[in-house]
């Protein structure tokens, strides 16, 4: 029978094992675990590509977990889903070694919020679509070390437009900047998001 040897615990041990319960907690926070672990994971994927209220979907994004745990947050969309703003709030769940926020949960923050608008905007209107960020470009200004915002909008000639492509072609896809700023002003990170937009009920008339 084997037994296992015991070991005197010391200062070095205790030490390492508290470092492995903590990284255990901390790991078991990021999007990919817990869309294992998380039952409400899906439910608020669903309840978000519904069309919904300005008001409920942004409780819903609010406590999505991917955003949740890299707490970025939801203010408000404005009134017929023409924007959104979102403050990005720094954490023990998303600073960096060097004191600032992850690159990753900025670009996270930003990545989906351009295909939501236009999701909620033309489902509203009746189309059947199929959306999401095709492809994106990210400079880094300068380190994120305090509590971060940004709001972005389509304005009325964005909207046409897309209607007017979905509508001729089938297919819409274009750029969109959004500029992060901190709490004095000032430009953390800039991104381009490519948004690609599809009608699923287009029918090309020339084939």
């Amino acid at each position: 029978m084997y037994v296992e040897p015991y070991y005197k615990p010391n200062f070095g041990f205790i030490v390492y094992r508290l470092a492995g319960i903590v990284s255990s907690f901390y790991f078991l926070t990021w999007p990919h675990l817990i869309h294992i672990y998380c039952p409400l994971f899906n439910f608020f994927r669903y309840l978000s590509a519904m069309v919904v209220s300005e008001g409920l979907l942004k409780w819903v994004m609010r406590f999505y977990p991917p955003l949740l745990f890299q707490r970025v947050w939801v203010v408000k969309f404005n009134k017929g889903y023409r924007g959104v703003e979102v403050r990005i709030r720094k954490s023990f769940l998303n600073k960096n070694y060097n004191n600032s926020i992850f690159g990753g949960t900025l670009f996270s923050a930003a990545d989906p919020f351009y295909p939501i608008l236009f999701y909620q905007i033309f489902s509203h209107k009746g189309y059947k679509l199929m959306v999401w960020s095709k492809s994106a470009t990210v400079k880094y200004a300068k380190p994120a070390a305090s509590n971060l915002f940004f709001h972005i909008k389509l304005t009325d000639s964005d909207i046409a437009n897309a209607e007017h492509i979905l509508n001729t072609t089938g297919k819409f896809i274009r750029f969109f900047p959004i500029d992060i700023y901190n709490k004095d002003g000032e430009i953390c990170v800039s991104l381009m998001i490519e948004v690609y937009v599809r009608n699923l009920n287009f029918i090309d008339a020339t084939k």
